[in-house]
């Protein structure tokens, strides 16, 4: 079983980047772009862990 990382975070490649580095080490990674997405995700399939950026713009990580 492999833990779910849902990765936050708005300039996209840093996204790509985070992406690309949680995956290497084999966990199920799930992107968002902004925090309205960031909700939905977490209510749709929860993850085990949330990386999250704090500076967002709209709605931010606090």
């Amino acid at each position: 079983m492999t833990a779910r990382v849902l990765v936050v975070n708005d300039p996209l490649p840093n996204l790509k980047l985070l992406d690309a580095k949680i995956s290497n080490e084999y966990l199920e990674v799930e992107t968002a772009i902004n925090g309205a997405d960031d909700l939905v995700a977490i209510e749709t399939d929860p993850s085990d862990i949330v990386l999250l950026d704090t500076k967002m713009p709209g709605m931010d990580g606090f």
